[in-house]
């Protein structure tokens, strides 16, 4: 939903369909934001979950917001901005990350919650081995 309404946005024909498209991206983020720090929180010790939250936010927000600046700049003019491109392609990596996302693994918690152990298991495992370490005995 952000990245169609993100994208389309530098298609739009007027004011009223490109106010339209970006309350679309917002309302898509405004889901998509909960949900994955709340995937994310979910894989990580209890200990590290503050310190770990911030550094998602300073390698996404910070980033995200020269490579915005940067991209505005390339593309402004000396009397307009072509906010077409700049739209266009600040969208891209949302598109990306809508890809990417399809690799993140359900939450095991939503497993034990609907009595899928193995499922619940087979994730955790997956997650360990990934990582190099092993989990705790028993299940």
């Amino acid at each position: 939903m952000t990245f169609i309404g993100g994208f389309l946005s530098a298609f739009s024909p007027n004011y009223p369909i490109l106010f339209i498209l970006r309350f679309l991206a917002a309302f898509g983020i405004g889901g998509m934001l909960p949900v994955d720090y709340t995937i994310f929180l979910e894989f990580l010790p209890t200990l590290k979950r503050g310190s770990h939250i911030v550094l998602v936010d300073a390698v996404g927000v910070i980033p995200a917001l020269f490579v915005s600046a940067i991209v505005a700049y390339c593309f402004s003019g000396n009397n307009d901005i072509r906010w077409r491109w700049v739209l266009g392609i600040v969208s891209i990596p949302v598109g990306v990350m809508a890809v990417l996302r399809r690799h993140v693994p359900e939450s095991p918690r939503y497993y034990l919650a609907i009595n899928e152990v193995d499922k619940a298991q087979k994730i955790l495992e997956e997650v360990a081995a990934a990582n190099g370490v092993s989990l705790p005995p028993g299940r």
